[in-house]
Protein backbone atom coordinates (compact mmCIF):
# COMPACT_ATOMS: atom_id res chain seq x y z
CA UNK A 1 0.00 0.00 0.00
CA UNK A 2 1.34 3.70 -0.27
CA UNK A 3 3.15 4.92 2.29
CA UNK A 4 2.06 7.87 4.70
CA UNK A 5 3.76 10.46 6.98
CA UNK A 6 7.65 11.22 7.69
CA UNK A 7 9.79 13.27 5.36
CA UNK A 8 8.98 11.45 1.76
CA UNK A 9 6.77 13.39 -0.47
CA UNK A 10 3.61 11.53 -2.15
CA UNK A 11 1.78 12.52 -4.71
CA UNK A 12 -2.02 12.18 -5.12
CA UNK A 13 -2.97 9.84 -8.10
CA UNK A 14 -6.32 8.67 -9.29
CA UNK A 15 -7.89 5.32 -10.27
CA UNK A 16 -10.75 4.75 -12.87
CA UNK A 17 -12.56 1.71 -12.99
CA UNK A 18 -13.90 1.73 -17.49
CA UNK A 19 -17.11 0.17 -17.88
CA UNK A 20 -17.27 0.56 -21.17
CA UNK A 21 -15.27 2.73 -23.39
CA UNK A 22 -17.28 5.77 -22.50
CA UNK A 23 -17.93 5.24 -18.67
CA UNK A 24 -15.92 5.80 -15.42
CA UNK A 25 -16.66 4.41 -12.38
CA UNK A 26 -15.71 7.40 -9.32
CA UNK A 27 -12.87 8.64 -9.14
CA UNK A 28 -10.50 6.68 -6.07
CA UNK A 29 -7.35 9.11 -5.15
CA UNK A 30 -4.65 7.55 -3.35
CA UNK A 31 -1.28 9.18 -2.47
CA UNK A 32 2.27 7.79 -3.11
CA UNK A 33 5.91 8.13 -3.21
CA UNK A 34 6.18 7.96 -6.83
CA UNK A 35 4.35 6.29 -10.26
CA UNK A 36 5.93 2.77 -9.75
CA UNK A 37 3.89 2.43 -6.29
CA UNK A 38 0.96 3.67 -7.69
CA UNK A 39 1.30 1.57 -10.76
CA UNK A 40 1.41 -1.53 -8.25
CA UNK A 41 -1.55 -0.50 -5.93
CA UNK A 42 -3.79 0.62 -8.65
CA UNK A 43 -3.28 -2.81 -10.55
CA UNK A 44 -4.94 -4.27 -7.40
CA UNK A 45 -8.15 -2.76 -9.07
CA UNK A 46 -8.32 -4.39 -11.95
CA UNK A 47 -11.03 -7.20 -12.59
CA UNK A 48 -13.39 -7.49 -15.11
CA UNK A 49 -12.85 -4.28 -16.25
CA UNK A 50 -10.30 -2.15 -17.27
CA UNK A 51 -8.56 0.23 -14.62
CA UNK A 52 -6.62 3.89 -15.91
CA UNK A 53 -4.28 5.57 -13.35
CA UNK A 54 -4.25 9.28 -13.94
CA UNK A 55 -1.78 11.69 -11.71
CA UNK A 56 -4.21 15.42 -12.44
CA UNK A 57 -4.21 15.12 -16.07
CA UNK A 58 -1.18 13.28 -16.80
CA UNK A 59 -2.04 9.65 -17.81
CA UNK A 60 0.15 6.98 -16.81
CA UNK A 61 -1.26 3.66 -17.52
CA UNK A 62 -3.86 1.71 -18.37
CA UNK A 63 -4.43 -2.22 -16.94
CA UNK A 64 -6.22 -4.61 -18.99
CA UNK A 65 -8.14 -7.89 -17.37
CA UNK A 66 -6.29 -10.67 -17.59
CA UNK A 67 -7.77 -13.70 -19.33
CA UNK A 68 -8.81 -16.03 -15.86
CA UNK A 69 -10.37 -12.80 -14.73
CA UNK A 70 -12.87 -12.94 -17.58
CA UNK A 71 -12.82 -16.61 -18.78
CA UNK A 72 -16.37 -17.53 -18.36
CA UNK A 73 -16.32 -21.23 -19.78
CA UNK A 74 -17.94 -23.45 -17.55
CA UNK A 75 -19.75 -20.87 -16.31
CA UNK A 76 -22.75 -21.82 -18.36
Amino acid sequence: MCRFGGSQTVSDYSIYVLYDEQVFSDRTTISCADDEEAIRVAEQWVDLHDVELWQSNRFITRFIPRREHIDLGGFW
